[in-house]
């Protein structure tokens, strides 16, 4: 999962939260709701449940920022933080550079945003919207 890691002050990769939650190791084998999705309540304790919707939150936005909140409309899954407000708003791939991306392969149907660098000194970073695999824990056996 792409994470923020306060300390460091920088973006990192991380675990998904639910994979060892406290000792419990959760996955999502059914296929109606195969999504690991993680939350926190406002006192800060892990939820980890499974979804229907393909998007994954950053811990930090959900623990550090956003504690308490949860997206379940796919319409609009990604919580955010703007003017000091929780919410849920729109993928930001639904709409980037006048087209809207979607996840057509049944085996990358998680659709992620991030930004690459400007192509020169001060200019605006490159969106760019991608499609990945679920996750799935390394080493963790399939369900049959």
């Amino acid at each position: 999962v792409m994470d923020y890691d306060r300390t460091q002050g920088k973006c990192v990769c991380a675990q998904h939260p639910c994979w060892d939650a406290h000792g419990l190791e959760h996955s999502c084998p059914s296929p109606t709701y195969p999504y690991l999705r993680f939350s926190y309540t406002a006192e800060g304790k892990l939820v980890c449940d499974c979804t229907s919707i393909p998007f994954y939150s950053s811990t930090h936005m959900a623990l550090n920022l956003c504690p308490g909140h949860i997206c379940e409309d796919a319409s609009f899954p990604v919580l955010d933080l703007e003017r000091g407000q929780c919410g849920c708003r729109r993928h930001p791939c639904e709409e980037v550079d006048g087209v809207r991306h979607r996840c057509a392969d049944a085996r990358f149907p998680i659709l992620r945003y991030r930004e690459d660098p400007p192509d020169h000194p001060g200019g605006m970073p490159r969106p760019v919207c991608e499609c990945m695999a679920r996750l799935e824990k390394p080493g963790a056996k399939e369900d049959l």
